[in-house]
């Protein structure tokens, strides 16, 4: 099962990617964001004893950097509504000059479903960084599609003018741009090795 996904609910089917060691991700928010929290590693013996501890609580308390392959990092947290990715991948990738993602897929049938992919990458500009941001959502009612800044060379401007706005991103394109960005959807956490942040 691929990790963006329902798997663990609401903790997984947000998830932030980053090009960067876990250990690495951990001590920057720790001394950048959250000077009273303290990292450590999880030592989780599997996904099942990880994402009971990552169930939705009712303040976020904990967020786990989550080694995926040796360039990337998995991003979860135990915020009420599920991980909550914040401006980490926007800020990560100004302040430690890596790619970071967020990705959405909440599926067909649930009560808000959405695609999302938003990435921020180091540019060496005055910003720091460049972005590029594409949505597909119904938050309501009624389905809305959005995407922002230059297009990527594989992107497939024909998905864009499907009539229905639930079309024009959906999740096999999610999907083939996260691959065509070298994110490794398909791969398994190494739970074991996860770096948690934790509220002192």
């Amino acid at each position: 099962m691929p990790l963006l996904s329902d798997v663990a609910g609401t903790t997984t089917e947000t998830v932030g990617f980053f090009e960067a060691p876990a250990s690495t991700l951990a001590e920057w928010f720790v001394d950048s964001t959250a000077p009273r929290s303290v990292a450590s590693r999880a030592r989780w013996p599997d996904a099942a004893s990880a994402y009971a501890d990552l169930a939705p609580q009712p303040v976020l308390s904990q967020r786990a950097f989550v080694p995926v392959t040796e360039a990337w990092t998995a991003l979860f947290t135990n915020g009420p509504l599920g991980t909550d990715v914040g401006v980490l991948p926007q800020r990560a990738a100004r302040d430690l000059c890596v790619r970071g993602i967020r990705a959405v897929h909440i599926a067909q049938g649930r009560l808000w479903p959405a695609r999302t992919l938003e990435v921020y990458s180091p540019s060496g500009t005055e910003s720091g960084i460049t972005s590029r941001v594409l949505y597909s959502m119904n938050d309501g009612g009624r389905w809305r599609f959005w995407n922002s800044r230059e297009p990527f060379a594989f992107e497939e401007p024909a998905d864009y003018s499907q009539l229905r706005k639930s079309a024009r991103f959906n999740a096999d394109v999610l999907y083939r741009y996260l691959r065509h960005l070298a994110v490794p959807v398909g791969d398994e956490p190494d739970w074991n090795a996860a770096w948690v942040v934790r509220e002192v």
